[in-house]
């Protein structure tokens, strides 16, 4: 680290400590530093360095770029470069397209990607960081940083090249081919330090200024001049909050997190260089393809309004285009496309955070309104629309293709697998409420289920009752009640999703067999709405599940699940679990409960009082999948409360709760800490693989999960209410004893599991 010299030219100081750092003060060429473009960078300043005919691109990283920050970008770039050395040269390599000649970076990345990264120059000691340390009121003396508090510079090789232009489509399919390449390169990647910047879904820290305070963001949208706008971003953040556990689930690995076209080089129509790692950290393996596409989407949005008399068409044909190119390298899985929409509005919410941090600190002004809700908008969108509607993509083209090949290739099995794929929609959400799809469900799956059990069934008038309330969109003072239905995908929407996701096991580089996009599809089918029109009857139901909200208690039940005898063992309990856990927190979210839902509960069939042969299933052995599934049994005595006038209080259930709402307590205290690792791995096991086999079940068997007594009376009390009334509380017997026998203890264990059966000879 050098300190930097007195001058009033703030371009000289940085010059001198260039030298210093990079040259040697005796180096005969001059190091001149000059501007590019408008300045250079938005958070960061930037300034071309020649010396002698040697050319470079400093950065002054500004004062929001911490160390650490810094310094894991530098490991990151590292990383990449040495990843491309030991990689077999890529076969669309066009040769040189660096203005650096000589460069040993140059000639590592033209192995494995078809375009450059940023390539450091270490410091005169070796360092392969190579950063200095600046003074702020130097810089700031001679002009140089202005008010953007520099700390650290960093130099970089040059890269020829200027940026793509979107009304280019060979540009736009080498762009997202480019970030394709990269995507798959970052997820091998393994940095020893760990990613510091924030996750697209951490909002209220996507900047410094902003140090996690949702109040302060909310009353400064709510205070905006424009009032219908502010609604509708407040609409649109509220949305964002509840659907980020779906964005947390997402395949997760290193992100370059910035790509937009300003951080692109090309020369001709070929990228020469993907640029500005600082945002880079662990995230949604997506989310570099939906900043870009997010990007797209408004500069299509801003042509149409500058030129209203061109076709739609040609705008979409350059989104199609980019959409081709990241679809030749890389793949999407079908949860991911669905929550393609809800990455293009995070991206437009972080963007405008960071305007109105900037705003705060002093760095942008936002006296226009309108300006700051451009920030939020998906242009061409409603933000109270949620999601937005997909681009209108040739889907049925598509299929049309991929069924082609594979009926030319004969391919039998893949036609096969493709009856697999299938999707999960939530009758809650109006654009899928279909009150006949939902007594198809009731009465092929839930009366042969739970029919028999005249006290535990509810009512298929009471789940239309709720669903066509028109208060149900409000997490407020009513139970909010999600009928899951799994679906399956039609048969040639499920074949594109089949056919390329062979592609993707195979890793394929170079084009596919067929030109568009893996993820149109399941996009218009699982996100845009229902594919079925009035055709109900031609819906395959494979599944369902519902469960409901308690606002007051901030806790969910679990209170049906079905699953076609077909479907059986095919793992749909364990993605119905998965859809329910996301959905309920989405609720509490959603009502201000910034952690979650207390807990998760699920009721089932005593065994004590039910035998198999009354049930559809053995309940010891439903105990035992639901064991695997994540959900352990609550040892008290249960009483569920009447569903209707008509019905008694169901004494023949069971209560269980998820193993992530569950403290641990030992049976045997002397080995504690060997069994809390063994119990954690356990837990994880059960909620991810609900088919495989248990294999930490010997030590679990030796401690007992608990959940607070508190958490289970409060959401009993807001049952028991919401069915029979305040009165219950003071006489209904059965409350009053598990009232009686909760408040005794601090906590309710789960039973201990269950012994495995014993192996067939």
């Amino acid at each position: 680290m050098l300190a930097a010299r007195s001058s009033t030219d703030g371009g000289q100081v940085l010059g001198d400590l260039l030298r210093a750092a990079y040259f040697g003060d005796n180096a005969e060429e001059a190091v001149v530093v000059a501007e590019v473009g408008s300045g250079g960078g938005t958070n960061n300043l930037t300034r071309l360095v020649s010396v002698g005919a040697r050319r470079y691109v400093a950065r002054v990283y500004g004062g929001h770029t911490s160390k650490e920050v810094m310094l894991f970008e530098h490991e990151v770039l590292g990383l990449l470069q040495r990843a491309v050395a030991t990689s077999p040269r890529h076969e669309d390599d066009d040769g040189d397209t660096s203005g650096s000649s000589g460069s040993a970076c140059k000639e590592q990345q033209r192995r494995q990607l078809s375009f450059r990264v940023p390539c450091l120059v270490p410091t005169r000691g070796g360092s392969d960081v190579g950063c200095t340390h600046i003074d702020v009121d130097v810089l700031r003396a001679g002009g140089c940083g202005g008010s953007r508090v520099p700390r650290y510079a960093a130099l970089f090789e040059f890269i020829e090249g200027a940026h793509p232009s979107f009304a280019d489509l060979l540009q736009m399919r080498d762009v997202g081919r480019s970030i394709g390449e990269l995507v798959t390169l970052l997820q091998d990647l393994r940095p020893q330090r760990p990613p510091i910047f924030p996750r697209y879904d951490d909002l209220y820290h996507c900047h410094l200024s902003l140090q996690g305070d949702r109040e302060k963001v909310v009353r400064f949208i709510r205070q905006l001049p424009q009032r219908e706008e502010a609604a509708q971003v407040m609409t649109l953040l509220e949305h964002l909050e509840a659907d980020l556990p779906a964005y947390a689930a997402l395949p997760q690995q290193l992100v370059h997190g910035d790509i937009t076209l300003g951080n692109v080089l090309c020369v001709g129509s070929k990228v020469t260089a993907i640029l500005d790692f600082e945002f880079v950290t662990r995230d949604a393996r997506m989310i570099d393809m939906a900043v870009m596409l997010a990007r797209l989407i408004g500069l299509s949005a801003d042509v149409r309004r500058a030129a209203a008399a061109e076709e739609d068409d040609q705008h979409w044909e350059r989104i199609e285009a980019f959409v081709g190119g990241y679809g030749s390298v890389a793949h999407l899985t079908p949860e991911e496309i669905a929550l393609l929409p809800l990455c293009l509005r995070l991206r437009r919410m972080i963007t405008f955070l960071h305007r109105m941090a900037q705003h705060w600190d002093g760095q942008a002004s936002l006296d226009d309104g309108s300006t700051v809700w451009a920030y939020a908008a998906v242009p061409g969108h409603g933000a109270v629309d949620r999601p937005p509607r997909p681009p209108p993509l040739p889907s049925l083209r598509r299929q049309m293709e991929v069924r082609a090949v594979v009926e030319t290739e004969g391919d039998a099995a893949a036609a096969a697998a493709a009856a697999a794929v299938v999707v999960v929609v939530d009758l809650r959400e109006r654009r899928f409420y279909d009150r006949k799809l939902m007594a198809r469900f009731y009465d092929e799956l839930m009366l042969p289920a739970f029919g028999q059990f005249e006290d535990e069934l509810e009512s298929f008038d009471s789940w239309v009752e709720q669903l066509e309330d028109p208060r149900h969109d409000d997490v407020g003072p009513n139970v909010a009640l999600h009928v899951l239905l799994v679906l399956r995908l039609p048969a040639d929407t499920a074949l594109v999703v089949h056919h390329d996701r062979q592609q993707q096991q195979q890793q394929q580089h170079g084009p596919p067999s067929t030109p568009a996009a893996a993820w149109r599809e399941v996009a218009s089918a699982a996100v845009e709405g229902p594919w079925w029109g009035d055709d109900v009857g031609a819906v395959e139901i494979v599944g369902g599940t519902a469960c409901e909200y308690f606002p007051a208690s901030n806790c969910g039940l679990l209170t049906y699940t079905a699953t076609h005898p077909g479907w059986q063992r095919q793992g749909i309990a364990a993605l119905m679990t998965r859809h329910v856990l996301t959905a309920l927190r989405g609720d509490a979210l959603a009502a201000g409960k910034k952690s979650g839902c207390e807990a998760v509960f699920l009721e089932t069939n005593n065994p004590d009082h039910v035998s198999s042969e009354a049930d559809v299933m053995d309940p010891l052995l439903r105990h035992r999948v639901l064991q695997r599934l994540g959900w352990w049994i609550l040892d008290f005595a249960y009483v569920q409360p009447a569903l209707s006038e008509q019905q008694q209080n169901c004494r023949t259930l069971k209560m269980a709760v998820h193993s992530s709402f569950l403290r641990t307590a030992d049976v045997d205290d002397h080995q504690h800490h060997h069994h809390q690792h063994h119990h954690q791995h356990h837990q994880h096991h059960q909620h991810h693989h609900d088919n495989g086999d248990d294999g930490s079940e010997q030590a679990a068997s030796k401690r007992k999960g608990r959940v607070e007594s508190r958490v289970v009376l409060g959401f009993l009390r807001e049952f028991f209410a919401c069915l029979k009334g305040e009165a219950a509380l003071t006489s209904d017997p059965d409350f009053l004893a598990m009232h009686a026998n909760l408040s005794a203890r601090p906590f309710v264990p789960t039973t201990l599991p269950l012994p495995a059966p014993p192996h067939r000879c």
